[in-house]
């Protein structure tokens, strides 16, 4: 914490106490970029997980669906900031496409089959959309 402060006021910081902190996640402006989807490495045919990036707009998304080649759209679970994952009692397959709804506006862009049949885990795959 000292190294945070003004020259000669460390100790005064250092003896201040708990610090109450507040965050708020600021817009991110991709302008002319398109969302992509970077898969977890640890993803298998029964566990899918990515972090989506680059996407535009209010910085938080509501919620994440997956449509894997045959079914309807699952959601998924927000693990962290922008990573999202579904565990399946069955394996899926790809193509998959991805909707995504943002937080604020409730905007839904669907990347359509932005994951492919033959696609690996710990790789990149980008789309064509963005809010």
């Amino acid at each position: 914490m000292g190294a945070l402060a003004k020259p000669g006021q460390a100790a005064q910081l250092r003896s201040a106490g708990p610090l109450s902190v507040s965050y708020r996640r600021a817009a991110c402006l991709y302008q002319g970029t398109k969302i992509a989807f970077h898969v977890d490495a640890g993803s298998t045919p029964f566990y899918v997980a990515f972090v989506v990036e680059y996407e535009n707009g209010e910085g938080d998304l509501a919620s994440v669906e997956i449509q894997p080649a045959s079914g309807g759209f699952m959601p998924m679970q927000e693990m962290r900031s922008a990573e999202w994952k579904l565990n399946s009692g069955s394996p899926l397959s790809g193509p998959f496409n991805v909707r995504l709804t943002s937080g604020e506006s409730r905007k839904v862009v669907v990347a359509q089959a932005v994951i492919p049949a033959d696609w690996k885990p710990d790789q990149i795959y980008r789309s064509i959309v963005n809010f």
